[in-house]
């Protein structure tokens, strides 16, 4: 019996270090969606729709769908990293970053939009109900 108290003592250690950091764990999944931080660079390129800003000249049309398309792919590869309850709000948060900024412009706004609400659904997951500001 008296061997069996240090080995039940550890036990109880164990569980109570294994409560804790559960704990926390758990706690930082309730952090408000604008609070957290994902790389959605590929999700903004896609949104802003008019091909890669890293070249010159405007790009051929196959050449523009077939970027449009891996953007796409990559941007929904970051959605998944994304809880689903935030996803809407990131992506609308990431259109209205763009037009802020002057990257997209105003008429240019609405089609980001459109971008944003369908992007969800293009990966199969729900797509999003975002409204123009």
């Amino acid at each position: 019996m008296a061997n069996l108290i240090p080995t039940v003592a550890t036990v109880a250690v164990l569980l109570i270090i294994t409560a804790a950091t559960n704990a926390s764990f758990f706690a930082n999944v309730s952090e408000p969606c604008h609070e957290e931080r994902y790389n959605m660079r590929d999700c903004e390129m896609y949104i802003m729709g008019d091909g890669c800003p890293c070249e010159t000249e405007r790009m051929k049309p196959f050449k523009m769908r077939l970027f449009t398309l891996l953007l796409g792919l990559q941007c929904c590869d970051q959605l998944k990293q994304v809880r689903e309850e935030s996803r809407c709000e990131k992506l609308q948060a990431i259109a209205a970053d763009l037009r802020e900024q002057g990257v997209i412009a105003n008429e240019e706004y609405e089609g980001a939009m459109q971008r944003a609400s369908n992007i969800g659904s293009s990966c199969g997951q729900r797509r999003c109900d975002i409204q123009t500001i």
